[in-house]
């Protein structure tokens, strides 16, 4: 059967079938240019001929990653031909349309675009625009369901004429299936959720700008497995229904700031550009030797020192042997000035020579320096190693859930954006392919400009961590002014903080834009801008997350001040798991988990309810009652507590249940509820991952529970 091209009628005699069946709706295949012309699709121009081409053309690199024997293939004539190819008109009936890709980057000028009440909604382009590259074509798709019932066209655009001048385009595809979504081949996740096969996902068009949302929770898993971690209400992936409100919650900051402030010599830098400040850099609790550690940027451009502390507030700069007399922990030779760094330490390494790791950013940038570098203690660094070229404010993290490196990169021609790279091997993975790299993040258009500035956001920088049971990351939201506007005006720039969260460690998902922490935008505060987060997030403390993050007053002695002026180090509370709560007001709410499976026996929850109180039962999958788990025979839990086992009359623990489908259901009045969790401990150990730990824990889990108190 020649599948070339499908009438729209067809598609909608389809997928009116499948809605009166009520089963799923098959995809539809509305192009897939194997026939010997583009059937009713039109053309202008030279560029496409008159009809698919059968793979390579002349003067052309070999063409892969289509499927059959023919494709839309705009290099007929050579890049110096033009031309468009646009479909009949259809009426969009799936929630996805799906292809394969390849060719020019230009945006605008070798693309598809879907065209809805005659304006382009979606776009997409190749990934080439400079020497090199290949001619592969990769897998893309859009999310067209808010644009279901109404009828649009198909346009394939090649109106470049330089290097990289052409567009590749095959097998085109209406679904209900979201792409994101795996087969069976795809990875299995410790939460149920199976990857794609094309891991990492490639996003069709980067500089999109569009809300997208986390494929996990447009398509959660039909069972979660909930082992892992303590369970946080950031999202309704855990949700099946509520009628509770959510709340999401803010940090204090602490009194005593900044905790870290340039005064010794190299951290005065003169009085041109004074800082002692954490610019991604690191802070941890190593349990090693019970010492929180930060790694900080001491003078602009200048070291990278070390501070260690008891408590986490109070903090003492060691005198180190690396250069005598100070607290570096990278002498001055061997190495540019540094800009952005990050320094992790890696509880999972065998190897104790790379107990530390730290990447980091050389100045001058006619080398765009990356520097890869080990270490055994955090004070004497092997190195460097050097990574692929790579954009200032590049960072990494550690993954911890499928053990793997990230390399969060900068990225972005028009505008700050967040390259992705994965690897297994820490300093073997430092260099890779340009095809390697994957656009992971950006600003989209519910980053609102600062309305004293105007400017169009950018995602500045992106840091994350592994916290219970998810990735929580910081997106640093970039707000103007230009850097040449604030060199004239002698200030620092705009950067908001602002929280994301995964499932999956690539998708993120936002559903909070009111800044985490925000500059004061105020002459004269040490916060008054151009604030960065700790590359490691967050440590934890009892029943406080401690978010150490660093700013700039733009206060610069010797110049009256300056861009990178005045940089300190701060610190802001919240309460543990505390990012956002189910709420119920007077009256007595409920929320139903989706169908979970535990191995654990003990349920325990975060919660605040002092004038209220909690319940919990054990439904089936259909929504019955499993007894004796029934609100009745629940004991109510009241007031305030981070870690509260719950328990029922007629059961010591859920041993019955355990490793069953089934669901809960919490009954709250007057409180708040802020995560759940089975622990196979009595302690309520949740085996989550600690951020960048805390004095409780003895490695990168909470295996102690109430024990490590």
């Amino acid at each position: 059967m020649n599948r070339s091209i499908l009438s729209p009628l067809i598609a909608c005699v389809l997928a009116a079938a499948f809605a009166a069946t009520g089963r799923a709706a098959d995809d539809i295949v509305f192009a897939d240019f194997e026939g010997r012309d583009y059937g009713d699709w039109k053309t202008t121009g030279e560029a496409f001929g008159s009809g698919p081409a059968q793979g390579t053309l002349p003067h052309q690199k070999q063409v892969i990653g289509y499927l059959g024997h023919g494709l839309v293939n705009s290099m007929l004539g050579g890049d110096q031909s033009t031309g468009t190819l646009t479909s009949p008109e259809f009426t969009i009936s799936r929630k996805f349309i799906t292809f394969f890709i390849g060719g020019g980057g230009y945006e605008g000028r070798t693309c598809i675009n879907l065209i809805v009440d005659g304006k382009v909604v979606r776009s997409a382009t190749g990934t080439h625009t400079t020497p090199g590259g290949s001619e592969k074509l990769a897998p893309a798709s859009w999310d067209v369901s808010g644009f279901a019932g109404k009828s649009a066209r198909l346009e394939i655009v090649d109106h470049e004429s330089g290097r990289w001048g052409h567009i590749t385009v095959d097998h085109i595809v209406f679904s209900d299936r979201d792409p994101s979504l795996a087969d069976e081949d795809g990875e299995l996740l410790y939460n149920g959720i199976r990857l794609p096969k094309q891991w990492p996902p490639r996003v069709a068009n980067p500089k999109d700008r569009t809300p997208r949302t986390a494929p996990w929770l447009a398509y959660p898993p039909a069972v979660i497995p909930i082992d892992v971690g303590r369970q946080l209400f950031v999202d309704d992936f855990l949700i099946e229904k509520t009628d509770l409100k959510r709340t999401f919650h803010y940090p204090e900051k602490y009194a005593g700031n900044p905790v870290l402030k340039p005064e010794t010599p190299l951290e005065l830098n003169n009085g041109r550009a004074p800082a002692a400040v954490v610019f991604q850099d690191g802070v941890w609790f190593d349990p090693k030797d019970r010492l929180f550690k930060m790694w900080y940027h001491a003078g602009w451009f200048d070291g990278t020192a070390l501070a260690t502390s008891k408590d986490g507030l109070h903090w003492e700069r060691p005198p180190l042997d690396v250069v005598k007399g100070t607290n570096r922990v990278l002498p001055p030779e061997g190495h540019g000035r540094r800009d952005g760094c990050g320094v992790w330490l890696d509880h999972f390494t065998t190897d104790p020579a790379q107990r530390f790791k730290m990447f980091l950013y050389e100045r001058p940038e006619e080398t765009f320096g990356g520097q890869i570098w080990t270490s055994p203690d955090g004070v004497h660094w092997a190195g460097p190693t050097r990574t692929t070229t790579v954009g200032d404010n590049t960072s990494i993290s550690y993954n911890p859930f499928r053990r793997k490196w990230i390399y969060s990169v900068r990225t972005g021609r028009d505008g700050r954006t967040r390259g992705y790279r994965e690897c297994d091997d820490f300093v073997k993975g430092a260099a890779w392919k340009p095809e390697e790299l994957f656009h992971w993040a950006g600003a989209d258009d519910l980053d609102l400009p600062d309305p004293q500035v105007g400017d169009r956001t950018q995602l500045y920088n992106l840091d994350a961590i592994g916290y219970e049971s998810l990735m929580l990351g910081v997106f640093a939201i970039h707000r103007g002014p230009a850097n040449e506007i604030c060199a004239k005006l002698k200030r620092p720039k705009l950067t908001d903080l602002e929280l994301a969260y995964s499932r999956d460690g690539f998708n993120w998902h936002r559903p909070d834009r009111t800044p985490f922490l925000a500059c004061t935008r105020k002459e004269g505060d040490w916060d008054r801008a151009y604030l960065h987060s700790a590359a490691t997030v967050c440590t934890i403390v009892g029943d406080k997350l401690c978010f150490y993050y660093g700013a700039f007053s733009g206060i610069s002695p010797k110049l009256g001040g300056g861009v990178y002026a005045g940089g300190a180090t701060g610190v802001a509370f919240l309460r543990r798991d505390g990012f956002a709560s189910m709420d119920a007001g007077e009256y007595s709410r409920t929320l139903v988990t989706r169908t979970v499976t535990f191995k654990g026996r003990h349920l325990f929850v975060n919660f605040d309810a002092p004038q209220g109180e909690l319940r919990a039962e054990v439904l089936d999958e259909s929504g019955n009652v499993i007894a004796p788990f029934t609100a009745e025979n629940c004991a109510p839990a009241a007031g305030n507590s981070t870690r509260q086992c719950i328990e029922w009359k007629g059961s010591d623990d859920l041993s019955q249940v355990s490793g069953r489908k089934v669901k809960l259901r919490f009954h709250l009045t007057r409180g708040q509820l802020y995560a759940f969790w089975v622990s196979t401990d009595r302690n309520g150990a949740s085996h989550g991952y600690v951020a960048a730990g805390g004095p409780e824990f003895n490695g990168p889990t909470d295996t102690v529970g109430a024990a490590g108190r």
